[in-house]
């Protein structure tokens, strides 16, 4: 009897461990937050991170600049290619990061999720990245706030905002979408379905006068708004896309 209370406690124990480290766990789908390189805490208050694809596909930022590569996994080894990126100068602290992150990327062999907490290790065993996993609340629609960075004008092109102006989005609970334009303050009701989203064709509105560019500016920020169909969230930056997949509205968290 006490042979077998021991085996089975050693079952638990192995179970138990099991649970809490995850070697080779599926990764597709998720997204992470960069927690620390080489041991040392990433940035505060810079954005930086990873999302793996279904489809084998790698996306993120890095604190300064955005990239995307492939990756693929067998157990709980891994290999990530050479990422394309954006080429954005930065502080040099950002600019270090960039480079100790790329090198962590390009130096993981093997992988393990522990909890919330996913291990990139190089070949000899040291953990050369950890990212902590994003709630998947934080990457739904409603409950959010942003503002706006850049807008279709109706003529297919996207652009920035009006110089010193800013444009916010603050999408309720309670399915009603409300913010600025630059000018006016707006409400309008809004719906999502999965990744798809409806924005009404009526909205309530304040009636300052602005500046000309200002005005045009609202005009063609709700028109885009409007358009949209679709909504794609990657760490602290969201899309609007129509149904043609053209892009609408760009915001940052």
């Amino acid at each position: 009897m006490r042979a077998f209370l021991l085996s089975l406690m050693s079952l638990t124990l192995i179970f138990s461990l099991a649970a809490c480290s995850t070697g080779g766990a599926n990764l597709g789908g998720s997204t992470w937050s960069l927690r620390s390189l080489n041991g040392q805490p990433a940035l505060e208050g810079i954005t930086a991170g990873m999302i793996f694809g279904e489809d084998g596909s790698l996306t993120g930022k890095t604190g300064c600049n955005s990239f995307s590569t492939t990756y693929k996994t067998s157990g709980n080894q891994i290999t990530i290619s050479p990422a394309a990126s954006t080429q954005m100068a930065c502080p040099q602290p950002q600019m270090d990061q960039e480079t100790a992150f790329y090198n962590a990327l390009a130096n993981a062999k093997t992988y393990n999720v522990q909890g919330t907490i996913l291990n990139l290790i190089d070949a000899s065993g040291t953990t050369v990245a950890a990212f902590d996993k994003v709630d998947a609340a934080s990457i739904s629609l409603p409950g959010s706030a942003w503002n706006v960075t850049g807008y279709n004008n109706g003529q297919q092109a996207v652009v920035s905002l009006v110089s010193g102006s800013e444009i916010t989005a603050i999408f309720g609970e309670n399915s009603i979408l409300s913010g600025n334009t630059g000018c006016n303050d707006y409400n309008v009701r809004f719906q999502v379905d999965g990744r798809n989203v409806k924005v009404d064709q009526q909205v309530q509105m304040t009636e300052n006068t602005c500046s000309e560019e200002l005005m045009v500016q609202e005009q063609q920020y709700l028109a885009a708004l409007q358009s949209a169909a679709t909504y794609t969230i990657q760490l602290d930056t969201m899309e609007f896309r129509t149904a043609d997949d053209a892009l609408a509205v760009t915001f940052v968290r």
